[in-house]
């Protein structure tokens, strides 16, 4: 009877056992598909960041080179009136001076321009504000 019954237990320990198994690789499997999951949309992430980096960056090196054109341009009609000064051709002054004008404009211009992008990007009074009021 001892036997029979360390018998059954032991079989009832068994299925038991089996149904744990199947169980446990159940849930591993489980949480392994929402491991690879999360790693892709990790991924995808990633790759987006990457890419609004390098936007970011070739935005900012345009930048650099649309602002620092009409700096250049300023500075030499500004050398030009330094030269019209001292030679006394004060007619060749209102050129360079509407010239550097022109330039100073332009690069207020830019400048209005980027703090635009800019507070788009923060959201004064930009996108963000406008859909916010919405």
């Amino acid at each position: 009877m001892f036997l029979i019954r360390a018998g059954l237990r032991e079989a009832k320990l068994n299925i038991k056992l089996d149904d744990l198994n199947h169980n446990l690789q159940k849930k591993v499997d489980e949480q392994t598909k929402e491991i690879r999951t999360a790693y892709e949309v990790e991924k995808k992430a990633r790759v987006e960041l990457e890419e609004l980096n390098h936007a970011k960056n070739d935005f900012i090196l345009a930048s650099q080179h649309n602002l620092r054109t009409p700096l250049t341009v300023a500075n030499g009609y500004i050398e030009q009136i330094g030269i019209g000064i001292e030679k006394g051709d004060i007619g060749s002054l209102h050129t360079y001076l509407d010239k550097t004008t022109g330039a100073m404009e332009t690069m207020a211009k830019l400048v209005n321009g980027l703090i635009d992008v800019t507070d788009l990007k923060v959201g004064k009074g930009g996108l963000v504000e406008k859909a916010k009021n919405k």
